[in-house]
């Protein structure tokens, strides 16, 4: 009971975690108290299916699916609130789900040496603080300078979807393919692979932001010299 009482913790804490993070950078719909009463109704759902199934079949038959079922909530959650475009949101969405899964693999793995009941409690604490140290840097620092990028690019966003995309396909192979992490040794080469998997994935990012932030500039100071004229 304690057991499956925490792997349904874990669950709803990966719900919360992500639909907190994604809309860090969201700009809301309105009206807004409606559409995130609304939003965190389907949150609500999703969490009363997965605690059904988990109290009623066990936590293994949960485990096939139970990413689809956060998926699910996700995607729900930003066609409900957002008013971004489509490509912004798209963008802002496979981003998530890239932090997501890194946060997870992070947490695993510090948790390895656990087992159990254990293993669940600790990977909650470890997810906890790292959500706790992410979450304030998403609202103070990247909320601002992604909004300045959101009112000045339009059809830049297109192109800029592939680079989230094509990182999550690439931690998708390394991951989850051919064997999960959770099964591999210590000794492993794909542990370093997934470490520079994640370097390059802030690298790119960065330089991304640089040429976005080049772009918006540019914008400006051709605005600056029409009003000029």
């Amino acid at each position: 009971m304690i057991y499956n009482i925490l792997v349904f913790l874990s669950f709803t804490e990966s719900i919360i975690g992500f639909i907190l993070m994604s809309s860090s950078t969201m700009k809301f719909r309105e009206p807004i108290k409606k559409r995130v009463v609304t939003g965190f109704f389907i949150m609500f759902l999703g969490i009363s299916l997965l605690s059904y199934i988990l109290f009623t079949q066990g936590a293994h038959p949960l485990d096939s699916f139970s990413i689809f079922i956060i998926l699910a909530i996700s995607i729900s959650w930003f066609l409900i609130c957002t008013d971004d475009s489509f490509f912004v949101s798209l963008f802002s969405f496979l981003t998530f789900v890239n932090i997501y899964v890194s946060i997870s693999y992070v947490s695993d793995n510090l948790a390895f040496a656990f087992d159990g009941s254990a293993f669940i409690g600790a990977r909650i604490v470890i997810r906890t603080l790292i959500y706790m140290i992410i979450l304030p840097l998403l609202y103070k620092y990247v909320r601002v300078r992604f909004r300045r990028l959101v009112e000045t690019l339009d059809k830049e966003w297109r192109p800029a979807t592939l680079v989230p995309l094509m990182f999550l396909i690439m931690q998708i192979m390394v991951i989850y393919y051919p064997t999960p992490y959770w099964y591999w040794t210590n000794a492993t080469w794909s542990r370093f692979i997934i470490i520079t998997v994640y370097i390059l994935f802030l690298a790119v990012y960065y330089l991304l932001y640089i040429q976005a932030n080049a772009i918006v500039e540019k914008y400006a100071l051709e605005k600056r010299q029409l009003l000029m004229a």
